[in-house]
């Protein structure tokens, strides 16, 4: 067979152009599968916030509610101050022990009255004569304490307790603190306790934040008294000074294990930077490194709960601790199931277009055979009962060119009607008398006369049938016209 008659049905494009159908069910697969994973994981996810959520809740009530005590005690300490003026060092520090003892977490209480202007030398000799030998209001500039500018009142420590680690606080103003200030005036203005931002003190020798909580000495207030009246009533304040830290970590420590980081923040500064205390689960085991407060951050299954202290609102925060939470076997399995059926689905899209190919492999040489061996085809479809033919059919058969489809019914008759033509004028036999069959066309009753078309090539939807035959008459037909011609050869019309 000449080159040129051949036609070669293999891919020429390249390798990956030509696996674009896999590629695109295997694609096609991964996205499915991942988006059903991150779906179900998500949904797993917000299975186990309620417990987070619990856990978090949990020890932000005990916080809070250690918080709340605190708070009460520096008011009650404020009551002493007030009624028991002047408070001498040993009183304040006998009055003061069971809050100290009571609670780790509470670094120093203090006492800090109100010294106006006019009464600076005369409040500092005082103080003096009672044996703090060089007494004097002070200031911290650049970090060093520095006798305090002239300013119209100042409010110097001047009790403080426990007294050893917290000694260096005496006489500093607590008025000249930039962080400070906001919640003194606060707590002077309207009569309530007041904290002020969360700060590093600076005798702390760690990094450790604290929160100053101030409440007003003085008598109660009357309805529609004016805010300088208010403040001209506050003869000082009782203060307590928080470590957040010791606090959180004596709260913590007596609640049953928990399976969350727990971080606690300062809304007001955002991010990391806002960190004041980070605390890891006790469920970790031992040796495990510290908590990230980065990831208990960032965390999507983290849960926040506000805690709420004398006017001032910090943020707790809890994450799942790493190793603590179960392993996601549903949103596994969904992402191991899709990646098996995406293979799969590939494997079957190769399959098919390579079974394809063959196909049309074979019908490319079954076509060079029948124009090689020139050879008429035609296809009946059972199901819809229409009848396909090849060009050659047509010109074997001596049909007029057409479209290459019609009925079943169409097409038997002009098939008839040429076998008529052809082969019956000879032996009269009238055309109608021709009844073809299926596959098979005959004469049903006493003629006998049929013509043979057994089937090719035959599938379940279709009958591809190459067919060679003759017309043979009747016995009635031969008695009337003669002899029986032998096919193919006095009758050149039954050779087709």
């Amino acid at each position: 067979m000449a080159k040129a008659d051949t036609t070669r049905l293999t891919d020429r494009r390249g390798p990956w152009r030509a696996h674009r159908p896999e590629a695109a069910a295997l694609i096609l697969g991964l996205l499915v599968s991942i988006t059903a994973w991150w779906l179900v994981r998500g949904w797993e996810a917000r299975q186990r916030a309620p417990q987070v959520s619990e856990q978090v809740a949990v020890s932000a009530q005990a916080l809070t509610k250690t918080l709340a005590h605190l708070v009460d005690d520096v008011q009650v300490l404020a009551q002493f101050c007030d009624a028991a003026e002047p408070v001498s060092a040993d009183a304040f520090a006998r009055f003061t022990h069971p809050f100290l003892a009571r609670h780790p977490g509470l670094q120093a209480l203090e006492w800090v009255p109100r010294v106006q202007e006019r009464e600076r030398d005369a409040f500092e000799a005082q103080v003096r004569a009672e044996g703090l030998a060089g007494f004097r209001i002070l200031e911290r500039v650049g970090g060093e304490p520095r006798p305090a500018g002239a300013r119209p009142e100042w409010f110097p420590v001047l009790r403080v307790a426990p007294l050893p680690g917290n000694a260096e606080a005496l006489g500093l103003d607590q008025g000249a603190d930039p962080l400070r200030r906001p919640a003194l005036e606060q707590a002077r203005d309207t009569g309530q306790p007041a904290a002020s931002a969360p700060l590093i003190l600076a005798r702390e020798t760690t990094r450790q934040y604290s929160l100053i909580v101030y409440v007003p000495q003085g008598p109660a207030g009357v309805p529609g008294e004016t805010p300088q009246a208010r403040r001209d009533r506050v003869r000082g304040f009782a203060v307590g000074v928080l470590r957040l830290g010791d606090l959180m970590g004596g709260v913590i420590a007596q609640l049953p294990p928990n399976t969350v980081d727990l971080v606690l923040l300062d809304p007001q500064t955002p991010g990391v930077a806002g960190v004041l205390k980070t605390h890891p689960a006790r469920a970790r085991s031992a040796g495990a490194p510290a908590p990230d407060p980065a990831a208990v951050i960032r965390d999507p299954l983290g849960q926040e709960v506000p805690l709420s202290v004398a006017g001032r609102t910090l943020v707790l925060r809890g994450a799942p601790a790493p190793g603590t939470t179960p392993t996601p076997l549903l949103s596994l399995t969904v992402l191991g199931g899709g990646l098996t059926i995406s293979l799969g689905l590939a494997w079957l899209v190769r399959y098919r277009r390579a079974a394809q190919t063959r196909l049309r492999e074979s019908e490319e040489r079954l076509r060079l055979a029948l124009d090689a061996g020139r050879l008429g085809i035609y296809e009946w479809d059972t199901t819809d009962n229409r009848i396909v033919w090849t060009r050659e059919h047509e010109r074997l058969w001596g049909f007029r060119p057409a479209n290459s489809t019609a009925p079943m019914g169409p097409f038997r008759a002009a098939s008839i009607r040429t076998i008529w033509r052809r082969s019956m004028p000879r032996w009269r036999v009238p055309w109608h008398d021709v009844i073809p069959m299926p596959l098979n066309f005959g004469w049903s009753g006493p003629m006998a006369a049929s013509i043979g078309w057994p089937a090719a090539v035959s599938s379940s939807s279709t009958q591809q049938v190459a067919r060679r035959g003759c017309t043979v008459p009747s016995p009635r037909s031969l008695i009337a016209s003669g002899p029986r011609p032998r096919c193919g050869r006095t009758r050149p019309a039954c050779a087709w």
